[in-house]
C-alpha cells in the first residue's frame, strides 16, 4: 500500500467536502419541492371544496328557478311531467356528488 502526501491527502479531504456540499444542496431542493408540492395540493383541495360548497348550491338554485320557470308557463301533463323528471333527476345527481365528495383538507 502506498503512503499519501499531505496534497493529496488535502485533495481528498476537499473532494469530500464538495460533495457533502452538494449532498445538502440536492437535499434541501428536494424538501422545498415536496413542501411546494404539499402546499399546492392543500391549495387545490381548499379551492376544490369552496367550488363545491358554492357550486352545488347554485346549480340547484338555477334548476329551481328553471322548474318554476316553466311551469309558469303552462301547466299541461306533458310540461308538469318533464318538470318532475328534470327536477328528480337534478336531486339525484347533486346527492351522488355529495355522497362521493371527499374533503381531504
Amino acid at each position: 500500500m502506498k503512503e499519501m502526501n499531505e496534497q493529496e491527502l488535502e485533495t481528498l479531504i476537499q473532494e469530500a467536502l464538495q460533495r457533502e456540499q452538494l449532498l445538502d444542496e440536492v437535499n434541501g431542493r428536494v424538501m422545498r419541492t415536496v413542501k411546494r408540492s404539499a402546499r399546492k395540493t392543500k391549495a387545490r383541495n381548499w379551492v376544490r371544496m369552496i367550488a363545491f360548497a358554492f357550486g352545488l348550491p347554485l346549480v340547484i338554485l338555477l334548476m329551481g328557478f328553471t322548474c318554476y320557470h316553466l311551469l309558469s308557463l303552462g301547466k299541461t301533463l306533458p310540461m308538469m311531467v318533464s318538470v318532475a323528471i328534470l327536477a328528480v333527476s337534478t336531486l339525484i345527481l347533486s346527492s351522488k356528488a355529495i355522497s362521493e365528495f371527499k374533503m381531504e383538507v
